[in-house]
Formats: C-alpha cells, sequence, structure tokens
C-alpha cells in the first residue's frame, strides 16, 4: 500500500529562516563581483538561493538555477518569498500567497495619492532601493491597485502591459512611464 503524505504548510518561520539563508549567501565574498554587475547593495532583506520550479511555486534545491530571493511583506509582516532568476527574470512565490512585492508601498500610494513605482521584477525592484512595487500575480492586478491614482512604470512595456489589464469595471490608476532612478 502507498503512503500518502499530506502537505506540510511552511510556516512564517520558516521563511524568516530561508530568507536568511538566502542574505547569508550573498553576502559571500564569491558573489561581490556579481552583485556588483548587478548593480545591487547588500542588505539583509534579500538573498541568493538556487531554486527550482515546482508547478506554480518554488523551492530551494541545490541543483535549481540562481536566484535572488525577495521578501513580500504585507501589513509589515513576512507573507511570502519571491524567488527572480539571474539568467531570465522569470519569478515565483514560495507559497503562491504574495500578489505583489512591495504590497506595503502600495497601501502608503492608495493612501498618500502619489505615483506608485512599479517595476518589471524583483532585480530592477532592488536597484530602485526596494521602493515601489512589482506585480506577482496579474490576474490579482486590479484589485491589488485598486484605488492607487497613479502609477510610474520602469518602462512603456510594462506600461502597456498593465493597460491591458485594465478593466472597465475596476478602475485602475493612471499610468505614465518614467524613469525611476536608482537610490544613492
Amino acid at each position: 500500500m502507498t503512503e500518502v503524505r499530506a502537505a506540510v504548510p511552511i510556516r512564517p518561520l520558516c521563511l524568516e529562516r530561508e530568507l536568511g539563508q538566502a542574505s547569508d549567501r550573498a553576502a559571500h565574498v564569491d558573489l561581490i563581483d556579481v552583485l556588483v554587475d548587478l548593480g545591487l547593495l547588500r542588505s539583509p532583506e534579500w538573498g541568493f538561493d538556487y531554486v527550482r520550479r515546482v508547478g506554480d511555486l518554488y523551492e530551494p534545491h541545490i541543483s535549481g538555477i540562481a536566484a535572488l530571493i525577495v521578501p513580500a511583506i504585507k501589513d509589515g509582516m513576512l507573507i511570502d518569498l519571491v524567488a527572480c532568476s539571474l539568467a531570465n527574470r522569470n519569478f515565483r512565490t514560495r507559497l503562491g500567497i504574495a500578489r505583489a512585492v512591495g504590497e506595503d508601498d502600495i497601501v502608503i500610494a492608495r493612501q498618500s495619492g502619489v505615483r506608485l513605482p512599479l517595476f518589471e521584477d524583483p532585480l530592477h525592484w532592488l536597484r530602485g532601493g526596494g521602493r515601489g512595487a512589482v506585480i506577482i500575480d496579474w490576474t490579482q492586478v486590479q484589485f491589488a491597485l485598486a484605488g492607487v491614482l497613479g502609477v510610474a512604470c520602469q518602462s512603456k512595456d510594462l506600461a502597456v502591459h498593465l493597460e491591458a489589464h485594465r478593466d472597465a469595471a475596476l478602475r485602475l490608476p493612471r499610468i505614465y512611464f518614467e524613469e525611476v532612478r536608482r537610490a544613492a
């Protein structure tokens, strides 16, 4: 008889531990040149790991692809992790919970009326100082950005992609294109 194992849910402390390990890996001396070439500054808020695709999610795996690991934080709490491939900038979440990286910045933009910087991927988000947002789940974009008055897209392609997701029933913010400068 074959034993069926139920999936064990990953607890927030496990996410914190995974992010901490990824952050430690990114601090390794062998990665300094790579990180400089990518335009990244060391920070404990992100890391590096090898990951593999598991359905729509990812998991750490020693023989996987090289990826940046960034936190998805909502209401000040770590709710998910996002792995962004260094090779092609594709990204996946660890748990499938996050709609966006930078959800707290979305809330700030919604409440303050300022334009929300929107980036194509977590690498560009990190280069922008970790401010603004990256849409992870495009099926939820209308809900994620509802109430935001304006979005400053990193590129024209991103602005066109966002415009294509505009739903007349749900009002998206005005969409602008302006270059977002790297944080100093």
